[in-house]
């Protein structure tokens, strides 16, 4: 972690025990090599997916922390769980982070969060009844060389920014075809990427 966020360093730490991954596309496979590289502590992934596959370009020694199931009936036993990450279809968030909140899990959902203003009002109150936290993804907000650039070039000085975004079709990005939700609106689908880059 880049001394930038120290503070977030910490509040990562502190996920120690478990963590839930929901989806078994290519951000799953992504966010499954992040927490093996850089969550020593962990002891054990539960990943929810019907993707068998997910797991064949893993070592051994990694499968080891990872325990696959199809469905979230584990969650019916005590739970010891306390943190999930929802990187499943764009359709199913709102229904995933509604059942895992019922369950006291703190969230972070892969972007957007929801499909409606509705879907948001409904979460955010349950969210609070439940006194869980729940994290939208911006990774360009952890980008360090958008506040490098932020520090040497544009400190002190007004400035305008114009956002031209492309997205190339039938990339192959991570080894893994990378697959558009042509449901989602254009914009709903990069505020979060345009908010991360001017929040920094």
């Amino acid at each position: 972690m880049h001394k930038l966020f120290p503070n977030l360093e910490k509040k990562f730490n502190k996920i120690n025990n478990s963590i839930i991954v929901v989806g078994g596309g290519r951000w799953a496979v992504i966010i499954l090599q992040e927490l093996l590289l850089n969550f020593k502590q962990l002891k054990e992934i539960i990943i929810v997916t019907n993707n068998n596959e997910i797991l064949k370009n893993f070592s051994n020694k990694q499968k080891k922390k990872i325990k696959l199931n199809n469905n979230f009936d584990f969650l019916k036993k005590k739970n010891k769980h306390k943190f999930a990450i929802i990187a499943n279809s764009n359709k199913d968030h709102f229904s995933t982070s509604k059942l895992l909140i019922q369950n006291s899990l703190n969230l972070l959902v892969e972007k957007p969060l929801v499909e409606n203003i509705s879907q948001y009002k409904y979460l955010l109150k349950l969210s609070k009844a439940k006194k869980c936290k729940v994290f939208v993804s911006m990774p360009f907000y952890f980008s360090y060389y958008f506040y490098y650039f932020k520090k040497k070039y544009l400190k002190n000085r007004k400035f305008k920014i114009y956002f031209e975004w492309h997205d190339e079709i039938n990339e192959i990005r991570d080894g893994i075809l990378k697959k558009h939700d042509f449901s989602i609106n254009y914009v709903q689908d990069t505020i979060y990427h345009f908010y991360g880059i001017l929040a920094c």
